[in-house]
């Protein structure tokens, strides 16, 4: 018989738990049992532990003896009869140590939060310590728990390695294009009750064609940059083009398709040369890092509307169109695998590259062929069950699309025939499809003019100078700072004075991307040396942008 509360049982030499007609520990040798667990376990350095379920907390002494000095423990029971228990007669009563926390939640925001505690920077990985039976009780509650530690984990990494890569150049970007927002607006005022078609530049594209035609008059197109010229190749012109690339690389979606004319949706950090190819420009921007440079302009109304750090162009193009307008959201091209052994549709930049570079005996689909198998791949199916092959990125962009889906069905519809499912309702019938865009006329919508600007005012050239101005003498605090320490020669290691560290917080954007080890307010010789050449690197960018 079940029993609902825990039951303590003598083994001899030590106490089993019978719980809901389940053994938590062995019956004849919990500790045993628990020991050899915990000797076949290895750990490396900066690993997170999750042990789901408390049990009696028989182990993690011995675990934390084990652990290295840079690896943490999490262990969370969702039963409060277990944790009770365990409290009363476990061996958890008198242990204190700052590489643990035990929770009693049945919440992902409390574990979220003792993550946070600890310091999502201080872990590299995490690894599940099964010490009980307990986790069985509630076994998709903890599944749960350990994805989302991995996530946490995971985007952490993913983001920080983004910043060392990609965070000069964003950075050095928005300093840039400021001075293209005194003739730009802001995303949020393109406003519209139109359905909007997202066009990725996945192989589908090339089915989705046909489709796109029958309905180009009922629909607002938006194109992501790369896809650009696959439907200039067929004379489908888009109604908004969206960049979020902010590497020079994307000035070649534009070579053979420049449309100066068509609306460009751009984040404020996006390559300043496509910036320059557009006579029309809405911006937004994107929240890579909480960088105290993005607080200022956003004090002084120069920081276009926010969106989530989305990773994919494709993924923020169906964000800003969700936030545009108020009817139907159809997807096509936003593939996040390869179809028929190609990477991207027909006529895109890379298409064309390899078609262009193929000869007799390296043709263009051994060419395609090697690109794709030169990443790790997923074997995965698409939306119709067939075998199909994605690799790691992609498959997470497409985990991320399908949560935004997830959050509005009700508005987004699939017209694709190929690709990962992304939760969508598939509408790849023609039919079907102008039946939901029944009395929808494209020549009802026009783009809002100069006049209807609200935030044109803040994007003023006086507002702009005063904010480079402002950051030029942050700056020059910085250097003054930092320049006797380097000249007097004296210490090679140190710390700042709070007063001196929040004169240097002021200008985070300086160092935030750097992989040094040592985190200020600490500094090393070589820290400093390399914020000072940051310091000097954005002045001239800076006094660049005011000479424009």
């Amino acid at each position: 018989m079940k029993s609902d509360t825990p039951e303590l049982i003598s083994t001899g030499n030590a106490f089993t738990v019978k719980y809901k007609g389940n053994f938590l520990y062995s019956s004849k040798d919990p500790l045993g049992n628990v020991a050899r667990i915990i000797a076949n376990t290895t750990i490396h350095e900066k690993t997170l532990i999750f042990i789901p379920g408390i049990g009696l907390g028989y182990g993690v002494k011995e675990l934390l003896k084990k652990l290295p000095n840079s690896c943490f423990i999490i262990c969370v029971e969702i039963d409060r009869n277990l944790m009770d228990l365990c409290l009363n007669h476990g061996e958890l009563k008198d242990l204190n140590d700052k590489r643990l926390i035990i929770l009693r939640t049945d919440g992902i925001g409390s574990v979220i939060q003792a993550l946070s505690t600890i310091g999502v920077h201080n872990v590299r990985r995490m690894q599940t310590v099964k010490l009980s039976a307990s986790y069985q009780l509630f076994a998709e509650y903890y599944t749960r728990i350990q994805e989302v530690l991995q996530t946490e984990i995971k985007n952490y990494w993913q983001n920080k390695m983004t910043m060392i890569f990609m965070g000069k150049l964003l950075v050095k970007n928005i300093i840039t294009n400021l001075p293209y927002l005194a003739h730009a607006g802001d995303i949020a005022q393109v406003k519209t009750s139109l359905p909007i078609a997202v066009i990725g530049a996945g192989p589908s594209l090339d089915s989705s064609i046909r489709l796109l035609k029958e309905i180009q008059d009922r629909v607002l197109i938006l194109v992501v940059d790369t896809a650009l010229s696959t439907l200039c190749a067929h004379s489908l012109l888009p109604d908004f083009i969206l960049s979020l690339e902010a590497q020079f690389i994307n000035i070649q979606d534009f070579i053979t398709d420049n449309r100066p004319e068509i609306p460009l949706l751009c984040d404020c950090s996006v390559s300043p040369q496509v910036m320059r190819l557009c006579k029309s420009i809405f911006c937004f921007s994107s929240q890579f890092y909480d960088l105290q440079l993005l607080k200022r302009l956003n004090q002084l109304g120069l920081l276009p509307s926010p969106i989530p750090a989305l990773g994919s162009v494709g993924i923020a193009a169906v964000y800003c169109a969700l936030q545009i307008t108020s009817g139907p959201v159809l997807l096509a091209g936003l593939d996040f695998s390869y179809g028929g052994k190609k990477t991207h549709a027909k006529n895109t930049y890379f298409h064309k590259l390899i078609s262009t570079s193929a000869l007799r005996l390296n043709p263009a689909e051994h060419q395609n062929f090697q690109t794709i198998y030169n990443r790790p791949l997923l074997e995965i199916k698409d939306k119709k069950g067939n075998p199909l092959q994605s690799d790691l990125i992609l498959h997470s962009y497409a985990e991320n699309l399908s949560r935004l889906v997830a959050l509005n069905r009700t508005r987004v519809y699939d017209i694709s025939s190929g690709g990962l499912d992304c939760g969508a309702e598939q509408y790849d019938d023609i039919p079907k499809l102008k039946a939901l865009l029944a009395g929808c006329k494209k020549s009802s919508f026009s783009l809002p003019g100069r006049a209807d600007n609200k935030h044109r005012h803040h994007y003023s050239p006086a507002v702009i100078t005063r904010f480079l101005d402002q950051e030029l003498l942050l700056l020059q605090q910085a250097l003054d700072l930092i320049n006797p320490l380097l000249e007097n020669g004296g210490e090679t290691e140190g710390r700042f004075k709070p007063e001196e560290f929040e004169k240097l917080e002021k200008i985070d954007y300086v160092f935030f991307h750097l992989p040094h080890k040592t985190a200020l307010p600490a500094y090393t010789k070589s820290l400093l040396q390399h914020i000072k050449a940051y310091c000097l690197y954005y002045r001239t960018k800076l006094k660049q942008a005011k000479s424009k």
